[in-house]
């Protein structure tokens, strides 16, 4: 196959992916009132130590502008708290779960593993971690071309 109908290839196959998969993250996660954002900060909380939202913004790969709107959120819903200490900025307290969040982010993940399984719980390990490691190198390769443009 020639370079330019592999990149097409590619492309396609990665948007293909992108838009089934944050399809499936927004009907599943339609029950909770809750978007892939605050599904990510939850699990990372959960996965994860107290951390501030600008660590919280660091570790799910997003700005501050928008985890700021998602900590509100979550704390509005009672998923999140703020640790009580002598910091008076929000900004810099450490994030928590709540017992509500912990509940919640436990069902997430339930789904979360059972999906994963579904898609892809006949691909051997082997393949799986050849594949992984292929798509992480892909992705660093890109974000350093991306880099130098």
């Amino acid at each position: 196959m020639l370079s330019v109908e592999k990149y097409i290839r590619f492309n396609l196959t990665v948007s293909n992916i992108e838009k089934a998969l944050q399809k499936y993250k927004n009907s599943n996660l339609a029950e909770y009132n809750l978007r892939s954002t605050h599904m990510l900060c939850l699990v990372s909380l959960k996965y994860g130590e107290a951390m501030t939202a600008a660590d919280l913004a660091d570790v799910c790969a997003v700005n501050k502008a928008l985890i700021s709107r998602v900590t509100a959120d979550l704390f509005d819903m009672g998923y999140i708290e703020y640790t009580a200490d002598s910091i008076n900025k929000k900004y810099k307290k450490k994030i928590t779960l709540t017992e509500s969040g912990l509940n919640v982010t436990d069902e997430i993940v339930e789904k979360i593993t059972s999906a994963v399984t579904s898609v892809s719980g006949q691909i051997s390990e082997t393949r799986l971690a050849v594949f992984y490691d292929v798509l992480f190198t892909i992705e660093k390769n890109l974000t350093n071309l991306a880099k130098n443009d």
